[in-house]
């Protein structure tokens, strides 16, 4: 049997990837939630909007990463394909290494029609 070995260097997702990398899900009958990530840069400054920021959502039940992609200029994310009623904590990851990210939550996924 032969094992296939992928160099760690191959693995690297792009700064400015904006890719959602889930297995595509039809959104049919699943939910989704639409937020935003901010980001404070010292206690007493005020929040703004987290840009390119990588945004994972845990299963609040179990943990579990079920959603990973990334936050537009304004801060936005919008993610398909999850549990409707759903309860999930929504960390952001600032690819950049720049800042220490915080998870909020919970966060519940709804049907597309009612955002």
């Amino acid at each position: 049997m032969a094992t296939l070995t992928i160099p760690a260097t191959s693995l690297a997702i792009p700064r400015n990837s904006r890719q959602d990398f889930r297995y595509p899900l039809p959104s049919a009958g699943f939910g989704v939630i639409r937020d935003r990530v901010m980001i404070k840069l010292t206690p007493s400054s005020p929040e703004s909007p987290f840009k390119d920021g990588r945004v994972w959502l845990l299963r609040a039940a179990d943990g579990q990463k079920v959603w990973e992609g990334f936050s537009d200029e304004q801060g936005w994310y919008f993610a398909r394909g999850l549990g409707v009623g759903v309860e999930y904590i929504a960390v952001a990851v600032d690819p950049f290494r720049e800042h220490k990210a915080t998870g909020a939550g919970p966060v519940v996924a709804v049907r597309e029609d009612q955002l």
